[in-house]
């Protein structure tokens, strides 16, 4: 094999290890994309439970108060009563 025969091989050689690797990189930048979307997809379904959670929390939390509310206001309106008829 003369040196221009072996240059040209050896630049083939080259050129299909660059195509190689420039499509590997082409395939692991599509996995990092997909994961990427899936992670994305993960935080927006995490962040939509815990504001329901949250939601949920602040409805019991509301509704603690307003018994809580409702139960000391009643025993006001009976002391008022009492004291009003005088067997406070």
């Amino acid at each position: 094999m003369g040196k221009q025969a072996a240059r040209q091989a050896a630049r083939r050689s080259a050129a299909a290890a660059q195509a190689r690797l420039m499509q590997e990189g082409l395939e692991r930048d599509k996995r990092c994309a997909a994961l990427g979307v899936q992670v994305l997809a993960a935080l927006r379904e995490r962040d939509r439970l815990v504001e329901q959670a949250e939601l949920a929390a602040g409805h019991r939390d509301l509704r603690r108060q307003q018994s809580l509310t409702r139960r000391v206001g009643g025993r006001m309106r009976k002391n008022r009563h009492r004291e009003a008829d005088g067997s406070g």
